[in-house]
């Protein structure tokens, strides 16, 4: 009990504030408040960590709830489907901003959990490191969001020159 209590006053007297990982929050060190962004990829990317790539979204207008969302060229993950158990309110958090959505970088279509292998399979034959598979995964070489109202194609394959970049 005596750890828990130096960590309750700790906390108290410093007037220090803990985010919420599963809402996409991390802390931020210039401010010390909750801003929109995942640690994990704050800890593996550490200076390639591009902490625009979130944005908070309006989600109920009646109560003002927000929530923290990918944003456009973001890494993101695809949809799974509906008979995955996991946290109900997931679909709500974990997605693409607005009109955005979470397009394969390989050929510009929806992404889907087909993507990532096509990719590693893609690196194989380039002969990529695994590390560098992975950091490329994690900035949005995979899958990321785009504009939903344009020809998505198109866009994918300018930033990428026709290819994985």
């Amino acid at each position: 009990m005596l750890i828990l209590d130096k960590f309750v006053n700790d906390t108290v007297e410093n007037n220090r504030t803990y985010c919420s990982p599963s809402n996409m929050l991390v802390c931020s060190k210039a401010t010390g408040t909750c801003i929109c962004g995942e640690f994990r990829l704050q800890a593996l990317l550490g200076d390639k960590y591009e902490r625009n790539n979130y944005v908070l979204e309006k989600v109920n207008q009646t109560n003002g709830k927000s929530v923290c969302r990918w944003a456009k060229t973001a890494a993101c993950v695809p949809p799974q489907s509906p008979d995955i158990h996991r946290d109900p309110r997931l679909p709500e958090i974990i997605k693409c901003a607005k009109d955005l959505e979470c397009v394969s970088t390989l050929d510009g279509t929806k992404c889907s959990n087909t993507a990532l292998p096509q990719y590693i399979s893609r690196s194989v034959e380039e002969k990529r490191t695994f590390a560098e598979l992975n950091d490329r995964r994690m900035v949005g070489k995979v899958c990321a969001c785009w504009d939903a109202n344009r020809v998505i194609n198109k866009e994918v394959k300018s930033r990428n020159s026709g290819r994985i970049a």
